[in-house]
């Protein structure tokens, strides 16, 4: 849990500094709330959903 913690706090300046694309700070604080409500599982359930973005999807799992 420290670690993930960590990673998720300081992922994205730290993927900046070695040259990768950071996740956007929407994706970022969704799965830093998923990650403090401990929901596991994949968002990936019911299928693939063409077209939508990651935001999204993890948007509308929160709304159901």
């Amino acid at each position: 849990a420290e670690f993930i913690n960590f990673y998720l706090t300081n992922g994205s300046n730290l993927s900046k500094e070695v040259g990768y694309v950071p996740l956007p700070t929407g994706i970022s604080k969704l799965v830093m709330e998923r990650f403090n409500a401990r929901t596991v599982g994949t968002l990936f359930a019911q299928g693939h959903q063409v077209g939508i973005t990651l935001e999204q999807l993890m948007r509308t799992e929160k709304a159901s």
